[in-house]
């Protein structure tokens, strides 16, 4: 069993604890000695875990450890991406629930990527480095998910989408077939995109339309 470190201490990182968990049932392959968090200290204790160590300290980490970033903020997770790969000693695992629906040699996945339980993900589909594809979520054919990018429960993304990088889809979702979300937007809870976004912006309702920029 190969050490691991769950960056995060909320809802998320328990749900991805408990993917993992799945994960060892059938094959006993990760070791999960606790979890990060900045806003906690080691004296709480999550699943049975501890709360240990800083993000500071897991980029100087000097043993062989996999990592996984388990939140749901589409700049968080680029920050502290980018603030460890540099490490030689750390590796992110894609951590894919067993109830995950997909063809393995039809679908790709990046570095540090996470799929929840009961997600279908059809053939052509592409996620790139640390994404997040949440419970119930669907991704039909030749999706295109962009790095950092979190797709939350329940959205249905229908054939040939491109989301670009730091993409935040709500749960519930719908994006029409053809659609490119571009980089830093925002689809709410519930919406039906039938329009590409711009850069940076958030859409809500049905049909979608934008209501902000996003700075």
């Amino acid at each position: 069993m190969k050490p691991l470190m769950i960056i995060g201490a909320g809802g998320f990182a328990r749900e991805v604890y408990a993917a993992i968990m799945a994960i060892n049932r059938i094959n006993n392959h990760h070791d999960v000695l606790g979890f990060v968090d900045l806003e906690l200290d080691d004296r709480i204790i999550i699943q049975g875990k501890k709360v240990v160590l800083t993000e500071a300290a897991l980029a100087e980490y000097h043993s062989p450890l996999d990592v996984v970033i388990a939140l749901t903020d589409c700049g968080k997770r680029a920050d502290i991406a980018q603030g460890l790969i540099n490490n030689s000693m750390l590796s992110f695992p894609p951590i894919i629930h067993p109830s995950a629906v997909f063809m393995q040699d039809q679908v790709s996945f990046g570095r540090g990527c996470y799929v929840a339980a009961g997600t279908v993900l059809s053939p052509g589909v592409n996620l790139e480095d640390f994404t997040v594809v949440n419970l119930l979520a669907s991704l039909a054919h030749d999706v295109q998910v962009g790095r950092y990018s979190v797709i939350n429960p329940h959205a249905n993304i229908s054939g040939s989408v491109t989301i670009s990088e730091s993409v935040l889809i709500g749960a519930s979702a719908v994006v029409h077939q053809g659609l490119e979300l571009a980089q830093g937007s925002v689809l709410g809870m519930g919406a039906v995109l039938t329009r590409s976004t711009t850069a940076k912006a958030s859409y809500f309702g049905n049909p979608a339309r934008k209501i902000m920029e996003n700075g």
